[in-house]
């Protein structure tokens, strides 16, 4: 079991916790629960996120974290350190928006809208973007498919 904890370095009696999670909770749930870093960045000068394990209800074992601050710079979410998972992922969402805005030219309109709901707004269920963009599965799998494609052609890495 695994829960996550938000902390404020400057007053460390502001510090939350999540629920319990059966697995690593991703980056996106941590952001749901505790906010991303711009909603984050006016109520804190130094925080970060942890996720922490619950093994056999008898130890809690640090497992990934990161790191903000508000002198981070703000196209890398004002992340200034961090290790884990947590990193990992921050980095693949730091490549799919730049790969997404250099791939502006050679996305269709569509393919961009899709890319974008994929990636920036974490919609990972085709059926809820087909819904919203008022298109069919299928359309938005063959959308999906050729923006990889040009993605791959760029040399880009998702």
């Amino acid at each position: 079991m695994y829960f996550a904890i938000i902390s404020n370095d400057n007053y460390p009696e502001e510090t939350y916790t999540t629920d319990i999670y059966y697995r690593r909770p991703t980056l996106s749930q941590l952001y749901d629960k505790f906010g991303d870093p711009e909603e984050n960045y006016g109520r804190y000068y130094k925080w970060c996120l942890q996720v922490k394990k619950i093994t056999n209800f008898q130890s809690i074992d640090y497992v990934s974290g990161l790191e903000y601050s508000e002198d981070g710079y703000h196209d890398d979410d004002y992340v200034v350190g961090g290790d884990g998972y947590l990193q990992e992922e921050h980095k693949k969402r730091l490549l799919a928006f730049m790969a997404g805005r250099r791939s502006i030219e050679k996305f269709s309109g569509r393919e961009n809208d899709i890319f974008d709901a994929y990636y920036d707004h974490d919609i990972r269920d085709f059926q809820q973007i087909a819904d919203n963009y008022g298109i069919s599965y299928q359309a938005v799998s063959k959308y999906y498919e050729r923006a990889m494609e040009k993605l791959i052609l760029l040399d880009f890495e998702i």
